[in-house]
């Protein structure tokens, strides 16, 4: 069972975050960069069936040179080797990376294709689907835990309401939510063979992206609390002020 993860580089969610002068960025300087979560339970899925199935599991990052510190971080969890898709260009809209590694893909003879259902930073939940609709090739969202029987995977789904289990043929796309297992943390040892592991490099350009940011804002800053002493005080505040009464 041959997967390919994608793993973005991305800020860590716990980082302070400035938007940039130019208005449609951020501001990178002195912020940490980390594997995108949801990204990290995609791994532990892969090296899961990996381990019970064999194959291999390679780590995709696309990007400067910067991303391959999230790389060899999924790579030390147990992945056999990463595929770099090097560019300077900055970051492209969701179609546009979806195209570059569908395009750099398709004849790597993969199982399955992993993904976090989105990446924290950005939100835009669908490059797994839009790889997948490239491809021809179907696509399970929403995944939390695969195991393999015959010539099926059968995925687990959490969705709205309920438990959901699905079937599907391979070649294929499964997208990763919160699953059974967490991410494991790599051992010394293997952060320090992750260096060593092999990484295929493949430059790549962008055409004009279809979608442009225009202009990104900060949330308006949150009013501070307020200390109640009554009921008769809390009754009047949601009345007056919070308008629910």
């Amino acid at each position: 069972m041959n997967s390919i993860c994608c793993v973005k580089h991305v800020p860590d969610t716990a980082a302070q975050i400035k938007v940039a002068s130019d208005g449609v960025s951020i501001e990178t300087q002195g912020v940490t960069f980390v594997p995108s979560p949801y990204d990290e339970f995609a791994v532990e899925m892969a090296i899961r069936l990996r381990e019970a199935e064999g194959g291999s599991v390679q780590i995709l990052s696309l990007g400067s040179d910067a991303v391959i510190e999230s790389m060899r971080k999924a790579i030390a969890m147990g992945g056999d080797g990463g595929i770099h898709l090097k560019t300077d260009q900055p970051a492209p809209d969701a179609y546009t990376t979806a195209k570059a590694i569908a395009d750099s893909i398709k004849d790597k003879g993969f199982d399955v294709l992993w993904l976090g259902w989105k990446a924290v930073d950005t939100d835009d939940a669908q490059t797994g689907q839009l790889i997948a609709t490239m491809l021809g090739i179907p696509c399970v969202t929403f995944v939390t835990s695969v195991t393999k029987e015959g010539d099926k995977l059968i995925c687990q789904r959490e969705i709205d309401g309920g438990h959901q289990v699905v079937e599907v043929s391979t070649p294929c796309v499964i997208t990763a939510q919160k699953g059974e297992f967490e991410p494991r943390y790599p051992k010394l040892m293997n952060i320090m063979k992750a260096k060593k592991k092999p990484v295929e490099t493949i430059d790549i350009t962008f055409d004009e992206p279809r979608v442009v940011i225009k202009e990104m804002t900060p949330p308006p800053p949150r009013e501070a609390g307020k200390i109640v002493e009554s009921a008769a005080e809390l009754v009047r505040l949601l009345r007056e002020e919070a308008k629910v009464l």
